[in-house]
C-alpha cells in the first residue's frame, strides 16, 4: 500500500469557473458530500498556464487546490476506480466535457500520534507535515481525510 496526496500540478494548466462568481460559492461544498443529484454543468476555462502549459494533459488542476479534473480519455481509464468511492462531476470546457473528481469516501485514518507535525505561523496552528496512516484499514483507491476534507488521497 502506498498512499499519496493527489493535487493538481500547476506546471501544466489550471482550470477555473468561467463565471468567476461560481468559484466563491462552490469550493466549500466539495468536502466529501455527494453533489451529483444537484450538480449543474458549468463552463470552465484555462486561466493559468505554467511552464508546460503548451501540453494538453488528461489530468488538470482545478482552481488551485480546489480539485482535480479529468478529460474524457482519463475518465474512461479511471472511472471504475473512482466511482464506487466518489463521483465525476461534468464541466464544459469549450466544446468538450471534462470531469471534476469529488471523492465522497471520508476516512478517519491518520495516526496522529506518530505523524510528524509542524507549527504554522502566524496563528501558531499545528499542521501535519508528514502523515502516518493507520495500518488496520483497507484503503480504497481514492478518499478524503476526516479532518482535512479538501485533501484527496489515492492508494496505488
Amino acid at each position: 500500500m502506498k498512499l499519496f496526496r493527489f493535487v493538481g500540478f500547476q506546471a501544466y494548466r489550471s482550470l477555473y469557473y468561467k463565471d468567476r462568481g461560481l468559484g466563491k460559492k462552490n469550493p466549500g461544498r466539495l468536502i466529501g458530500a455527494s453533489l451529483i443529484d444537484e450538480w449543474e454543468k458549468v463552463e470552465v476555462e484555462v486561466r493559468f498556464k505554467g511552464e508546460l502549459g503548451h501540453v494538453e494533459p488528461d489530468i488538470m488542476d482545478f482552481g488551485g487546490l480546489t480539485g482535480v479534473v479529468l478529460t474524457s480519455k482519463a475518465r474512461e481509464i479511471l472511472e471504475d476506480l473512482i466511482l464506487p468511492f466518489g463521483e465525476l462531476l461534468p464541466l464544459e470546457m469549450g466544446s468538450s466535457l471534462v470531469y471534476l473528481i469529488n471523492p465522497t469516501m471520508v476516512l478517519d485514518c491518520v495516526d496522529e500520534d506518530n505523524s510528524e507535525k509542524e507549527i504554522v505561523s502566524p496563528l501558531n496552528r499545528i499542521k501535519i507535515a508528514k502523515y502516518v496512516f493507520k495500518k488496520e484499514i483497507e484503503y480504497p483507491p481514492i478518499f478524503r481525510l476526516k479532518n482535512e476534507l479538501l485533501n484527496y488521497i489515492v492508494n496505488v
